[in-house]
């Protein structure tokens, strides 16, 4: 095969996987469901980052949710337990998840629980709409916030630019399990 040949070969395979990418991306409203979700309190004092290991403290977490309201880890979830997850359209097993991970925020979040969805993709910039999509899609009251560039999500997870990621937080942004089930984050509960 010639190196042209090999080169076509390539250009073909890569649109043919863009195609398939987009073909099964969720399609839905891209308007806000109901209202932004009441969220918590801001940190006392500043929590001081550390290091990625259980009671470690992570760096902020700030970026807008899919009705354009910012969310900061330290101003808005100090008090809170959250569950984050790393997650995009193009992961089938984000997608198988995602439903799950609303219910766990249904079913959690008058404890103290708040999920939040970074939603990125490595190809190109996240919309609003788009964030928009997947919340309603898949029935999501939680935040789902624009992790492009995956900037946000880099920090917790240094050096792995996987999806899907889930890390647990208690209080004050300390690491409770870098890699948590959800039978994990309702052990906290019950």
């Amino acid at each position: 095969m010639s190196a042209l040949s090999r080169t076509f070969a390539w250009v073909v395979l890569v649109v043919g996987l863009a195609a398939c990418v987009e073909e099964n991306r969720p399609t839905g409203s891209t308007e806000p469901m109901g209202e932004p979700p009441e969220l918590g309190a801001a940190c006392e004092q500043t929590p001081i980052a550390t290091f990625d290991a259980v009671d470690g403290v992570v760096p902020n977490i700030v970026g807008f949710d899919q009705y354009g309201e910012e969310v900061s880890l330290y101003d808005d979830l100090c008090d809170k337990h959250v569950f984050v997850v790393r997650a995009g359209f193009d992961c089938g097993a984000c997608n198988e998840n995602a439903a799950s991970h609303g219910e766990l925020y249904d079913q959690y979040a008058d404890q103290g629980l708040v999920v939040i969805t970074l939603l990125s993709d490595l190809t190109r910039e996240i919309t609003v709409d788009e964030q928009n999509v997947w919340a309603n899609v898949y029935g999501l009251a939680h935040p789902v916030l624009a992790d492009n560039d995956q900037a946000i999500s880099d920090p917790l997870w240094p050096g792995k630019p996987g999806r899907p990621m889930h890390k647990l937080l208690g209080p004050g942004a300390v690491i409770l399990d870098n890699d948590p089930t959800h039978e994990d984050v309702i052990a906290l509960f019950e």
